[in-house]
């Protein structure tokens, strides 16, 4: 559907936006959070011929559009990996979308570093299509056993670092789950700690099985510090002393690796 002929819109600081093509109807704004793929590209910003007809003006930009190459990119939103105003741009659309941004000022600076060959242009034009809209993951327990779950998935199918990273997000949406309780409160105290003994335990064994990973990669040094994670909050956890001490072996390191085989036999004596 073709966008309105309404001139274009002040959305940020030196940063207007011309709808070119809406999305169909009923289509959700992108939201903060949000992991994006759009179609780009960047150019200098020529002016409108005063008088010009809106509507032939965005066919034309649509022409132009279409026949240009431009990259596909992903992103998510609040996380600084896209520049701030490439962010304001793509939160004000929606999926499917196409809409073309002018740049001037620092905004056009910004862009700048996203086409150096332009950097003598006053004002850049960045045109946007949003393929794409995966919305933010809730911030729950469920959705931390998920990842931990996926990470297992992989392990046992040998994809160590799909495994890896599905263990890393686990722990990242258990620590975004810890921060926020610690700021809010709540006077569940008692699902509050609840909750809070079971992301601990999922943390540590992520911790754990990443660890594991990492030696059967060898990669050694990360292994060892991931045990040394688990080791700081539980000095008797088996896990960790023996990957610990398969790490300190990779490592070549092997009185500390006989040191945490002691520490193993110490445990299973029950001493």
């Amino acid at each position: 559907m073709e966008a309105s002929a309404d001139p274009p819109l002040a959305i940020g600081p030196g940063l207007r936006k011309l709808a070119l093509r809406e999305s169909a109807a009923g289509s959700a704004p992108v939201q903060p959070g949000a992991t994006v793929r759009m179609r780009y590209a960047v150019s200098g910003a020529a002016e409108t011929p005063e008088g010009s007809d809106p509507a032939a003006e965005r066919a034309r930009l649509i022409d132009e559009w279409q026949g240009q190459p431009a990259q596909v990119f992903s992103v998510t939103l609040g996380q600084g990996d896209a520049l701030p105003s490439v962010e304001t741009a793509v939160l004000s659309m929606t999926h499917g979308e196409l809409a073309r941004f002018v740049l001037s000022g620092p905004a056009a600076s910004e862009l700048q570093q996203m086409a150096p060959s332009l950097t003598a242009a006053k004002s850049l034009a960045l045109t946007i299509e949003v393929l794409a809209v995966a919305a933010a993951p809730q911030l729950n327990l469920a959705t931390a056993a998920a990842h931990k779950d996926a990470g297992n998935a992989a392990f046992k199918a040998k994809e160590y670092g799909l495994a890896v990273e599905e263990y890393m997000h686990a722990i990242d949406v258990a620590e975004q789950l810890q921060h926020r309780t610690a700021l809010e409160g709540s006077d569940t105290a008692g699902q509050q700690t609840e909750e809070a003994a079971a992301l601990r335990v999922l943390q540590l064994d992520a911790h754990n099985n990443i660890s594991l990973c990492s030696i059967h990669t060898s990669s050694f040094a990360t292994a060892l510090h991931h045990c040394n994670i688990v080791l700081a909050a539980d000095s008797a956890n088996p896990k960790a002393l023996n990957r610990r001490a398969r790490a300190y072996k990779g490592l070549h390191d092997f009185i500390s690796a006989r040191h945490d085989c002691e520490a193993i036999l110490r445990l299973a004596e029950g001493g």
